[in-house]
């Protein structure tokens, strides 16, 4: 093994059988918490007025090694550097820089010990989450994080033909090195909208449509429902969903009123 790089060295072997096989156990220490994602629902709703709004239900677990006993802050100092070394004390999100109006909530509500910061250099907003409890192996919390984003950035329209829009739009989620065991997108698109297709870089398990309705719908809101296991940050990748919209029917509502 060598200990400057940490990689442990199997062999040489020499004069193997074909396609032979045999399980190898590692035990190591890891000081790191195990973070999934249980699950999370994205909802993409896209409006004609000049916004796109964005949201993410994630139920995120800490799999690592259980809490024994019962909590206690004598034992554990949440600021200490050498205590709760496998606890999650925070998690980094990277957010379109058009990104405005960022929310982080719980169960409970707001949650203000989080930031947002926009990186001009890697223009990018740096979103830095820290749960109102910090979670030991075992606990489990349901965080809310939305924002908007203008349209103008995300929504195309055809030049030749007026009434044909191309949204392209990220299919992931925004956390690096955390994995989705269960990953449902809800793409919601204006109410009208009409011969909806979309095209995606990779395959998913699978693809359903519904309506959405909101106040003063009709007809109801068409959305398209994609559902992916195990989803990484290599799926956080553009995707591109078209439509075609009269661009008269977005004062259908304003009438109503």
């Amino acid at each position: 093994r060598d200990r400057s790089t940490w990689v442990v060295e199997y062999g040489p072997f020499r004069q193997l059988p074909a396609l032979s096989r045999r399980f190898v156990r590692l035990h190591y220490v890891s000081n790191t918490p195990f973070v999934v994602f249980k699950n999370v629902t994205r909802t993409v709703q896209v409006s004609h007025w000049g916004n796109i709004a964005v949201e993410d239900f994630l139920r995120i677990s800490n799999e690592g090694a259980n809490l024994t006993g019962e909590y206690s802050r004598v034992d554990y100092n949440s600021w200490a550097k050498n205590t709760g070394k496998a606890v999650l004390k925070e998690a980094h999100a990277t957010l379109p820089y058009s990104a405005s109006g960022v929310y982080y909530l719980d169960e409970i509500g707001n949650i203000s010990t989080s930031n947002a910061v926009r990186d001009l250099s890697a223009n990018i907003v740096r979103l830095r989450v820290e749960p109102r409890f910090h979670l030991f192996g075992g606990w489990s919390a349901n965080w809310v994080i939305g924002y908007n984003l203008p349209t103008e950035d995300f929504l195309r329209q055809d030049v030749a033909d007026s009434e044909q829009f191309v949204l392209n739009v990220n299919f992931g989620f925004h956390f690096d090195r955390i994995m989705a065991e269960d990953y449902t997108l809800k793409v919601i698109l204006p109410e009208g909208a009409k011969d909806i297709q979309y095209e995606l870089p990779f395959e998913i398990d699978s693809v359903s449509r519904e309506k959405f309705f909101y106040y003063l719908d009709i007809e109801g809101k068409p959305v398209l429902v994609f559902n992916k296991k195990n989803v990484l940050p290599f799926h956080n990748q553009v995707f591109k969903v078209s439509y075609r919209f009269k661009q008269e029917s977005i004062l259908i509502e304003p009438f109503l009123i």
